[in-house]
């Protein structure tokens, strides 16, 4: 799931949705929780972090629908 709008940026509202999606996750079963957010963000990194999240040793990886190698095939 991905929302994102940037008019309620800074309207407090971020941390009660991130609170809400989390305990529907853990009522569903989940065990943890993951996000992406870009390295250059530092709002929102700062927003997460003060959320408790923290960095992963995970890498993200992308590939446009359309290019690359797969779209060859």
């Amino acid at each position: 799931m991905s929302t994102y709008c940037p008019a309620g940026e800074g309207a407090a509202s971020g941390a009660p949705l991130v609170g809400q999606l989390l305990d529907w996750a853990q009522a569903a079963g989940a065990t943890r929780a993951q996000l992406l957010a870009d390295r250059g963000n530092e709002p929102a990194l700062a927003f997460y972090r003060r959320l408790g999240w923290a960095s992963t040793q995970l890498l993200p990886l992308r590939l446009g629908l359309g290019h690359g190698p797969i779209a060859d095939r």
